[in-house]
């Protein structure tokens, strides 16, 4: 007769055991992920480590990382550092950002900020890259667990980003990974307010990872880069506005040398603005819903014209401005801003007349980008919309010169766009009405 599970002795067992982390049955079913059932047991220890660290409790954490380490890997450095700064408390380096401010030790290659407590803390990073091959190994279970079932990633996301974010090197600015895969996006016919070129709703396939800024650019990250800020509403942790399509692009490829001149570009990646879909993806954080909170928007939520809510949503204030990015909730994966406070830009080109246009609304697509058009789509809605112009489907266009106080951008890091013959090929050469 089987024994029976011992009962959890502490919050990270609660949690290792509801993961299924805890049985050497669960291990057993990942044979097929990875062909070395030994490695697979070592990440396994390392992920129920990293959940007890970041619930505050060293001693389970202790005993996960050296149960890794044990596992005939002492020459792996992500295990060994895992475990030596565990013991040490180093536990600034691994808290996540708040606001904005990231601890002053994390990723920044940029050797006027070096110290040489930030080498100790940093795990290797192996040939230049942002992300060492130990760093990302550690977390491959993780990436899998959310991959099979995303309706863990509101629990996983404070530890998944703390760890996995991107740091800027210029400007500060912190990057959320975002896992990839397929959603429905658009609007759905039944869906309150929405407009007909919402849709039609259609499956969408995203096929590689990337990183995505947490907040929209903040007005002292643009001042950092082009030494200008624009902006109609001044504050550094506000959103910078005032910026077309064109500035906000030639902002993103700045980054973007910067961070080939410091030899950290992961191959085939580049700053830039998110596609229409990578934005959508990441405003639904995994919701079906018209927005990230549900059915209904209030000013509570987002910054917008309160006094004119989404859905059952109650009315509420209206700033008549932007707001400090990061003042509102954010949604399920950790992003912050994405509905109200500015309108942001968006990589696709669109057609608008009475309608926005696109050649990318097909079912089954992936990876679109359109590049047929002379205006560019904005998301988000901003602090001058009303909540139905927030919600996660509305899309508009702008001329690429456009510029205004409520209109801004938030960076992405990924892979380079496909060219226009994919995407022609994908999409049947067809615009859609939608």
């Amino acid at each position: 007769m089987p024994s029976t599970p011992p009962t959890p002795s502490s919050t990270a067992e609660r949690i290792w055991s509801e993961l299924g982390l805890v049985t050497q049955t669960s291990v057993s079913a990942y044979e097929t992920f990875l062909a070395e059932r030994l490695l697979l047991q070592q990440r396994t220890e390392i992920l129920k480590g990293w959940i007890a660290w970041r619930l505050k409790d060293c001693q389970a954490a202790i005993r996960a990382f050296r149960a890794a380490v044990d596992l005939e890997t002492l020459d792996d450095p992500l295990g060994q550092w895992l475990v030596g700064h565990l013991v040490e408390q180093q536990a600034d380096y691994l808290e996540p950002p708040t606001n904005g401010a990231w601890p002053a030790r994390s990723l920044c290659p940029d050797e006027s900020r070096h110290s040489s407590i930030v080498e100790r803390l940093l795990p290797e990073r192996r040939e230049n890259a942002l992300y060492g091959e130990s760093t990302l190994a550690a977390l491959e279970l993780l990436h899998r667990l959310l991959l099979t079932q995303p309706s863990l990633m509101p629990r996983a996301a404070s530890l998944y980003h703390a760890y996995h974010a991107v740091v800027e090197p210029v400007t500060g600015m912190v990057l959320a990974p975002i896992v990839a895969g397929d959603f429905l996006m658009g609007s759905p016919e039944s869906e309150p307010e929405r407009a007909s070129w919402e849709g039609p709703r259609h499956r969408v396939t995203l096929t590689s990872n990337f990183w995505i800024g947490i907040y929209p650019v903040t007005q002292q990250q643009y001042l950092t880069v082009t030494d200008k800020n624009p902006s109609e509403f001044p504050g550094d942790n506000r959103p910078v506005e005032q910026v077309d399509w064109e500035m906000a692009g030639a902002y993103c490829a700045h980054l973007t040398e910067r961070a080939k001149s410091y030899g950290i570009l992961p191959p085939g990646y580049e700053f830039r603005l998110p596609t229409e879909a990578e934005w959508e993806y990441c405003c639904r954080a995994g919701t079906t819903t018209a927005t990230a909170f549900g059915d209904g928007l209030s000013s509570q939520q987002a910054n917008f014209d309160g006094t004119h809510p989404y859905g059952k949503a109650r009315k509420g204030k209206y700033l008549t401005r932007t707001s400090d990015v990061g003042s509102y909730q954010p949604n399920a994966w950790g992003l912050y801003d994405m509905h109200g406070n500015v309108w942001e830009w968006c990589l696709d080109a669109a057609k608008w007349d009475s309608a926005v246009k696109t050649d990318t609304y097909v079912d089954g697509i992936a990876d679109p980008l359109c590049r047929v058009g002379r205006d560019r789509v904005v998301r988000g809605g901003s602090w001058f919309s009303d909540g139905r112009n927030c919600r996660s489907a509305c899309r508009r266009a702008y001329e690429p010169g456009h510029r205004n106080d409520n209109l801004g951008f938030r960076v992405c890091l990924a892979r380079s766009p496909a060219g226009p013959e994919a995407n022609r090929q994908q999409a049947g050469g067809a615009a859609s009405d939608g």
